[in-house]
């Protein structure tokens, strides 16, 4: 098959890398010729993650319009059979219009923009309750041509597949993301020091609920000399700058580090914990147990999906629950142990490789039904 995959950026960071990942998983087949086409320039530098199997195109940086009409003749004079989108709009819909069958993935829908932007804005609740009522339509509106004119929707969990039924009336089919790239897979053994760590990672913004942790983790007894490792990208300024303000001395905020960089504190740490609202699937939490860490995360969206709740981790149904579930974890080193060790099983379900199949599956139906 000839695969044409739609992305904004190769950004090599947490879900970002998802399209990354599911073309050279693609392109682990012989039998599939896959292009990617980037709309961001800046991650060129990226390139290094890819095989030379993996054809790349840059999308020019130009005007709505202009970059339109340039993808929608490039891709009708293309071959290509199928074309699966994990991009912005102005990629998308010429994708969409095309001739092409065009297959989205559906990644979630992040509301409340306002909310989330002044998180600790008390005083101004009304009006920032007006502004997002108003910004929710815009970005249902923006995220509906996805349901549209989609040949077929792949959602990333069962979570949100059925809020893709519940908000945009289209039934979809779920398909986890693999687990931990090839470039996080170190060997954590003897990698494991005091203190006792406990890591996040993800984007830095308020949803994420950095600052949650980060409370829950000030009110634990310092007698337990632990340290709390926050890993993020694409910090919002104002966030990060309160993140730092509230922090105290055993919390350490890393910003894009490498992959590299990112192995070896996974293999430092023992309890990944996270307090993330829109936990659409959850990657770091199978990074993380691929080092063999139990984890912990509020009930909120797809996180029973990622985490076995009692097996592999916990899930707290309030913030009260996590800090319990936090202080067990801490001072119970058998349970880490086990519950880690359960873990690592469990995130070996979640490859790359599985989830190309699964899309060729999809691509496969869908052409057949074009031929037929």
């Amino acid at each position: 098959m000839k695969i044409a995959i739609l992305t904004n950026s190769l950004d090599p960071h947490s879900g970002s890398r998802a399209p990354i990942e599911l073309s050279k998983a693609l392109a682990g087949n012989k039998k599939n010729e896959v292009t990617l086409y980037v709309k961001n320039k800046y991650s060129q530098k990226n390139l290094v993650l890819f095989p030379r199997k993996v054809k790349i195109k840059f999308i020019q940086k130009n005007s709505f319009t202009k970059t339109f009409f340039t993808l929608l003749g490039e891709f009708n004079t293309q071959n290509y059979d199928i074309m699966c989108s994990n991009a912005t709009l102005s990629v998308f819909l010429p994708a969409a219009l095309s001739n092409k069958t065009l297959v989205t993935t559906y990644h979630g829908t992040q509301w409340n923009v306002w909310e989330n932007k002044f998180f600790n804005k008390r005083h101004l609740k009304l009006p920032i309750r007006i502004m997002d009522f108003l910004t929710n339509i815009f970005i249902w509106i923006k995220t509906s041509p996805i349901f549209i004119f989609s040949k077929k929707v792949i959602t990333i969990s069962k979570y949100t597949s059925k809020e893709a039924k519940k908000y945009y009336l289209r039934s979809s089919q779920p398909t986890y993301w693999g687990a931990t790239p090839a470039s996080l897979k170190v060997n954590p053994k003897g990698t494991k020091g005091n203190p006792l760590t406990i890591i996040s990672v993800s984007r830095i913004t308020p949803y994420k609920g950095f600052h949650k942790l980060i409370n829950i983790f000030k009110e634990i007894d310092p007698q337990m000399k632990a340290r709390l490792i926050i890993v993020g990208s694409q910090p919002q300024k104002n966030y990060l700058k309160y993140l730092r303000k509230i922090s105290p001395k055993n919390v350490l905020i890393i910003i894009d580090p490498s992959d590299k960089i990112l192995a070896n504190l996974y293999g430092q740490s023992h309890i990944y914990a996270t307090c993330d609202k829109y936990l659409f699937f959850g990657m770091p939490i199978l990074e993380a147990a691929s080092f063999k860490m139990p984890a912990i995360a509020l009930n909120n969206a797809a996180a029973k999906e990622v985490i076995q709740n009692k097996k592999t981790g916990f899930v707290a149904n309030n913030l009260d629950e996590f800090k319990k579930y936090l202080e067990l974890l801490i001072k119970d080193q058998k349970l880490r142990t086990f519950m880690g060790t359960k873990a690592n099983i469990f995130a070996k379900k979640f490859t790359w490789e599985k989830t190309a199949r699964e899309y060729e599956k999809v691509f496969k139906n869908l052409l057949q039904k074009k031929s037929a």
